[in-house]
């Protein structure tokens, strides 16, 4: 006979045996609204999943681990609509955690294989003078190199250095500059903390 402590750890030991894996779901490759969820077309996520895909094959075949399609499309559908965690995550039946695990594995992917080939400055004088000829067909502007702009990226306080991290508004952030060409392709990213000196 069981004490009820005793069975009560039964119960539970029985409960987390068993485990539930929600339905993954909207990851159709080839649905009518594809461009408008994940701001690619399905040719350029193959041609995506071809270049990060084995920096995101996961070493064991886990149960309901996510596929490195479904991870890629979730962290694309993340990064698209700017919402929450929970919010993408029940939209295609993936945990948050596993949501913010998977956004981190895909970012740190892209960042290792494409950041420095597509993120660069013009490399010869005739490509600058290109540039500055977009720009004016494009702007009306002539002489113009490139376009800066930045803004905050609002962070959870940090434990360590959380002064440093404090912006003009009172929030917890990050400043990044970005530096762009006529057809919107990335010359220089640049984050940094703020300096309270």
């Amino acid at each position: 006979m069981f004490s009820d402590s005793e069975e009560e750890d039964a119960l539970l030991n029985e409960a987390y045996a068993v485990r539930i894996f929600k339905e993954r779901i909207n990851f159709q490759p080839h649905c009518i609204d594809f461009v408008e969820k994940f701001r690619l077309s399905s040719d350029q996520v193959e041609d995506l999943l071809e270049i990060i895909g084995p920096a995101l094959t996961h070493a064991t075949v886990r149960q309901g681990s996510l596929t490195v399609r479904e991870q890629l499309l979730s962290t694309l559908r993340f990064l698209a609509c700017g919402s929450f965690y929970h919010a993408v995550g029940d939209a295609h039946g993936v945990s948050k955690a596993t949501l913010c695990r998977t956004v981190r594995r895909v970012v740190t992917a892209l960042n290792n294989r494409l950041f420095d080939e597509l993120v660069r400055w013009p490399e010869c004088n005739q490509k600058r003078a290109q540039i500055a000829q977009d720009f004016y067909r494009v702007g009306g502007m002539p002489c113009v190199a490139d376009c800066v702009d930045g803004t905050l990226i609002k962070i959870r306080a940090p434990v360590t250095d959380e002064d440093q991290f404090v912006d003009r508004h009172g929030n917890h952030s990050i400043n990044c500059m970005v530096v762009a060409g006529p057809q919107l392709q990335a010359f220089c990213v640049y984050a940094l903390a703020w300096e309270t000196q």
